[in-house]
């Protein structure tokens, strides 16, 4: 596991991928440029990049208290209890075929995730990680297309990039607004109705 950090002020910022399955080695294309990116880039805060959790493991869902029970599940709590970010975005790759699964308005216990264009969705992160944070954090769930990782790369760089750049939670949410107007709408409409934190 790689782990690159940025030193700033005192807020704290984690961007993690990989949690289970291969999909680090998709999220880890996306991430290792937003390395890149940081190296050139204003920021605030201290900033900890880890492109892949793990390299390859049994997938479980972060949904799921099993997830937490795993290896790889109590390294993600580890490492956030270590860390305590302020701003928390975890990115997560999935197949062609379980689209209409993941955006579907009968998902249980949680809302769909949200197409902001091009096949990456959005949503908060699973409530059970949720409640390791804040009121006043910010968390953040991307699930990136697998079959064109390559053709949203500098979509989802530009979300990140907000994260890099503000600190706080409202700030972040109105930059987002301003990039996806309706999306955001949705977002908090499904997190009232779900008795959930927005991001």
């Amino acid at each position: 596991m790689e782990i690159f950090e940025f030193k700033g002020n005192s807020k704290r910022k984690l961007f993690i991928g990989g949690l289970h399955g291969n999909e680090g080695k998709f999220t880890e294309i996306v991430l290792k440029d937003f390395v890149n990116l940081l190296k050139d880039d204003n920021y605030i805060g201290n900033i900890v990049v880890i492109p892949k959790l793990v390299e390859n493991s049994k997938y479980i869902s972060t949904l799921s208290e099993k997830y937490y029970e795993t290896d790889e599940g109590k390294a993600l709590i580890n490492i956030i209890e270590n860390y305590k970010p302020n701003v928390y975005f975890e990115l997560h790759a999935y197949k062609k075929e379980n689209y209409k699964k993941l955006t579907s308005n009968n998902r249980q216990k949680v809302p769909p995730l949200i197409d902001i264009g091009n096949n990456v969705l959005i949503a908060s992160i699973s409530p059970i990680l949720r409640n390791k944070f804040g009121k006043e954090d910010f968390c953040m769930t991307i699930e990136i297309p697998r079959w064109k990782v390559y053709d949203v790369k500098d979509e989802i760089l530009k979300i990140l990039k907000i994260g890099a750049k503000y600190s706080k939670r409202n700030d972040i949410i109105k930059k987002l607004r301003e990039l996806y107007p309706e999306h955001i709408k949705r977002a908090e409409f499904l997190s009232k109705k779900y008795c959930l934190t927005l991001f």
